[in-house]
């Protein structure tokens, strides 16, 4: 009877080391992903702080190509495109 409840004792012990390892796993990997996350919101404040500047600066000089492209093929409105042209008529397609 004594070496059931020690086997039991035994188990039971076990049980909870493991949950307390991952426990402190868990706490390890949210406060890496914490990190990271400072991390990438100092760096998205930073690119969103040069956007101004750069947009700015692609329209003074014009430089940007695609501000040129996009200038007179959305001044015109007759203009056909047909990768938009989609139709979906499954009788056709012979099902």
């Amino acid at each position: 009877m004594f070496s059931i409840m020690l086997f039991v004792f035994f188990v039971f012990a076990g049980i909870v080391l493991v949950l307390f390892r991952m426990t402190r796993v868990l706490e390890q990997r949210y406060d890496s992903l914490r990190v990271e996350l400072i991390k990438t919101q100092d760096m998205l404040r930073s690119f969103e702080a040069r956007l101004p500047v750069a947009v700015q600066d692609a329209v003074a000089v014009n430089a940007d190509d695609l501000i040129d492209m996009a200038g007179p093929v959305a001044a015109k409105t007759d203009v056909f495109d047909s990768a938009l042209d989609l139709h979906f008529d499954p009788e056709k397609e012979g099902r």
